[in-house]
């Protein structure tokens, strides 16, 4: 009975030492590699041309815009 106790004391404290590496002392190195994986930015350089209908008025053309995106993170 002992061993069986013992055994499971050991365990518990092998998971609990874990799981504090995991979140504490390793917890901001993993959340930004998180934050690496979520992010991704793509650029589409790529000019398609006009498009006009049988009168030669544009139905479709090309206009040059810029986006800013703008992430509020609440950092306590």
């Amino acid at each position: 009975m002992f061993h069986i106790a013992n055994n499971n004391y050991s365990s518990f404290s092998i998971l609990i030492h874990r799981l504090f590496e995991l979140q504490i002392v390793n917890g901001q190195k993993y959340a930004e590699d998180f934050e690496l994986q979520i992010t991704r930015t793509v650029r589409d350089h790529n000019t398609r041309g006009n498009i006009y209908d049988c009168n030669g008025e544009a139905l479709a053309y090309n206009e040059l815009v810029y986006t800013v995106t703008m992430v509020i993170m609440y950092i306590p």
